[in-house]
């Protein structure tokens, strides 16, 4: 069965709320712990430092986790700033040294890919589930399917972060955050709002 394309948008900037789900069994709650939720919270730092993108919430439940993110047009990029994000994606120096033989069609193959959601979250699910399997001894997939996305249309020219998160807030009434503490003890953005509820 084929499945239903993704809705993104790349003319102008779009609002997203993202969330995914992890393939447990019922009453396991491996995001709970503070070591993976604060791995998954850099891992999205991360990524969102390569992208052009800004998310604005977040929430990290004990199965699952919700993100608001805006992403930003496409456009023209120098190649000084595309060099710039190689180093963060691909920090080795054997692939930096491929990355010097890239083809004009690769670096624009890479722009777009900058500006592209689903490569977004590709990136942060894999490198999150690839963490955890290690670390935890665990084998097999991470999470349960493909990430589900929906477009904040009526969002998507405000900068004002309480209010983007309210898409979070609307959906849970008994939320113990924002984790102020947390954030400060983890070093972590304090632009970004975290929300845990306890399971």
């Amino acid at each position: 069965m084929t499945r239903i394309g993704r809705i993104k948008f790349t003319e102008t900037d779009a609002w997203y709320h993202l969330y995914s789900r992890v393939a447990a069994h019922k009453g396991v709650y491996p995001l709970l712990h503070a070591v993976p939720m604060r791995r998954l919270i850099k891992t999205i730092e991360h990524f969102s430092a390569i992208y052009f993108c800004d998310p604005a919430a977040f929430c990290v439940m004990g199965n699952h986790y919700h993100l608001v993110v805006k992403f930003d047009a496409q456009r023209m990029v120098s190649r000084e700033e595309l060099r710039t994000r190689t180093r963060l994606m691909y920090p080795s120096q054997a692939s930096q040294i491929r990355i010097d033989c890239w083809s004009e069609k690769d670096w624009e193959h890479y722009r777009r890919r900058l500006f592209d959601v689903s490569e977004y979250m590709r990136n942060i699910q894999s490198a999150f589930a690839r963490w955890f399997n290690f670390n935890y001894q665990r084998r097999g997939r991470f999470w349960a399917d493909r990430f589900k996305s929906v477009y904040l249309e009526d969002k998507r020219k405000t900068g004002n972060q309480p209010f983007l998160a309210e898409v979070l807030l609307e959906r849970y009434d008994d939320l113990d955050g924002p984790f102020q503490e947390f954030l400060e003890a983890n070093k972590l953005s304090s632009h970004m709002l975290v929300l845990a509820q306890k399971i």
